[in-house]
C-alpha cells in the first residue's frame, strides 16, 4: 500500500495527516505522500497583542546567525545551540535550568511543580527550553535506546508546564487566557504575564520532533506511537484555546 514519508521511517497513508496553520507565520514543515499532504505550520511565542511587554522582557538582543536575533539572556533561541551535544547532556542542561528557575522564585522544582513566574524581569523561561532536548533525541533516535520515550516525556512535561501557567494566570487575574475579555481589560502587568504564558506553548515543532524521534528509531512500535502522536496534534488543533496550532479549514 501507499505509505506517506514522516522522517526516514514510514506510515501508512490512511494515517491521518491535518492541515494546520498559526495566524502570525509563514514558516512550515510539510509532511507529504503522492497523493495528500499535510502542512504543519508553526509560529513563534506570539506577541501581537503584548509588544510593551515583550519590549520588556526581551530589552537585549543578540544577533544570531543568518540575520536572526536571539536573547542574550536565552541563548537556547538559536537553533545550533548544544546541536553537536549528546541528548543526555542536552537534558541535564534543561534539568539544571528548571532547578535554578525554581530556586530563583524560591519554590522547588519537579515535573509536576514546574517554574512560573509573572515577574519578567526574573522569569526568562520559555517553551524552546524543552524544544532543544527533543530535537537532541529525535537526531540521536537511530543509536540511543529509549530516545523516544524521553521525547514524549519531555513533550508531555512542556505541556504540563503550559497549563500549569495557564491555571495560573487565570487565577490570579480572574480572567479566561486567550478571550476576548483578556484582550480588552489588559494592564501592563497582564500584558506581561499573557506574554509568559504564550512563551511557554508548545507548537507544532515539538509534535515534529516526537514523530522524527519514532521514526528514526528502530523500535518496532513506531509505527503506531508517531500515528499517535499524529491524532493528537489534530485533538490539540480542534479542542485548546488558545493555541499555536490552529486549522486553516
Amino acid at each position: 500500500s501507499s505509505c506517506s514519508i514522516i522522517g526516514r521511517r514510514r506510515l501508512p497513508s490512511s494515517s491521518l495527516l491535518i492541515q494546520c496553520r498559526c495566524i502570525s507565520s509563514s514558516h512550515h514543515h510539510i509532511v507529504s505522500s503522492g497523493r495528500q499532504s499535510a502542512i504543519l505550520n508553526r509560529r513563534p511565542p506570539h506577541h501581537h497583542h503584548y509588544d510593551s511587554a515583550s519590549t520588556q522582557i526581551r530589552s537585549i538582543l543578540l544577533f544570531g546567525d543568518n540575520g536572526q536575533q536571539f536573547d542574550k539572556q536565552r541563548p537556547w533561541h538559536n537553533p545550533n545551540f548544544m546541536k553537536d551535544d549528546p541528548p543526555d547532556q542536552v537534558e541535564a542542561w534543561l534539568i539544571s535550568l528548571l532547578k535554578s528557575a525554581s530556586n530563583d522564585i524560591h519554590t522547588e522544582y519537579s515535573p509536576n511543580n514546574p517554574p512560573v513566574s509573572f515577574d519578567g524581569t526574573k522569569f526568562m523561561l520559555d517553551s524552546r527550553i524543552y524544544l532543544r532536548v527533543l530535537e537532541a533525541y529525535a537526531r540521536a533516535a537511530k543509536h540511543y535506546s529509549g530516545a523516544p520515550q524521553k521525547a514524549e516525556y519531555w513533550i508531555n512535561n512542556s505541556i504540563r508546564h503550559y497549563e500549569n501557567a495557564r491555571v495560573l494566570f487565570e487565577s490570579k487575574y480572574r480572567t479566561k487566557f486567550g478571550s476576548e475579555l483578556m484582550q480588552s481589560n489588559q494592564t501592563q502587568q497582564s500584558a506581561a504575564a499573557a506574554a509568559i504564558v504564550h512563551g511557554l506553548q508548545p507548537d507544532v515543532e515539538f509534535y515534529n520532533a516526537v514523530i522524527e524521534c519514532w521514526a528514526n528509531s528502530k523500535e518496532q512500535i513506531s509505527i503506531p506511537r508517531s500515528a499517535t502522536w499524529l491524532s493528537k496534534l489534530e485533538a490539540d488543533c480542534s479542542t485548546n484555546n488558545p493555541l499555536l496550532l490552529q486549522p486553516n479549514a
